[in-house]
């Protein structure tokens, strides 16, 4: 399976390709006023304004850098109620994708409340590497906001 490397709070991190539709540069997002902290504004994407989600808000409770290498990923996920939402995802230094098959990743053997879409650990290249699952990244707060944002634009 390929993985993209992203590095958040100056650890790496794995996102299953299958789960980034495109690699983005960084833009200069729209901010929303009074919006919880991990949602890090709007941007234009074919016409529509999607919502952006700072990945370091979520792991480590600080905004992503605004570097050279920081992306957003545009991202799908079927919600409840709305169907397919689409979404970007801010991360810093996107910059390599590696193979790697998931089921040889080791558990951490931590279950850590409120993160519970970091999966296993993948040790390749002689870095290691957190996976982080898609599906498991918006808590309910979470959908209701990017649904409530999506819906209306």
């Amino acid at each position: 399976m390929l993985f993209l490397s992203i590095t958040l709070g100056g650890m790496l991190f794995a996102l299953p390709s299958r789960d980034v539709n495109r690699v983005l540069p960084l833009i200069p997002l729209r901010t929303v006023p009074n919006s919880p902290p991990f949602f890090a504004g709007l941007f234009e994407y074919e016409s529509k304004l999607l919502p952006v989600v700072d990945l370091q808000v979520l792991t480590h409770q600080q905004p992503c850098a605004r570097r050279f290498s920081t992306r957003i990923l545009l991202a799908t996920l079927t919600l409840e109620d709305i169907g397919e939402c689409r979404f970007g995802l801010l991360a810093e230094r996107v910059t390599d994708a590696f193979n790697y098959e998931l089921a040889d990743a080791r558990t951490t053997g931590v279950a850590t409340r409120g993160a519970e879409f970091l999966g296993g650990v993948i040790e390749t290249g002689g870095r290691s590497f957190q996976v982080v699952h898609l599906e498991r990244i918006l808590s309910k707060p979470m959908k209701e906001v990017l649904a409530r944002d999506y819906q209306t634009g």
